[in-house]
């Protein structure tokens, strides 16, 4: 069966982590998107443990040209 997810930015902190701890409680496995810092992997290792959901997290500047092709 395909997995699907939810696709967060700014997951790392403020209303982007607040969201994707209320995807999680919803079931939902999620990417968190974030400019680079250890509070993404925070975020997401306590997500996961947590919620028991898949927690996938890429570190990037949205700000930056080519972003949207290397979170894809």
């Amino acid at each position: 069966m395909e997995k699907f997810y939810t696709l967060i930015t700014g997951g790392s902190s403020g209303i982007g982590k607040a969201m994707a701890f209320e995807c999680a409680r919803r079931n939902m496995n999620l990417v968190l998107i974030s400019r680079p810092s250890p509070r993404l992997e925070q975020a997401a290792s306590e997500i996961a443990s947590k919620y028991n959901v898949d927690v996938r997290y890429f570190a990037a500047d949205l700000t930056s040209p080519d972003a949207p092709l290397r979170v894809f």
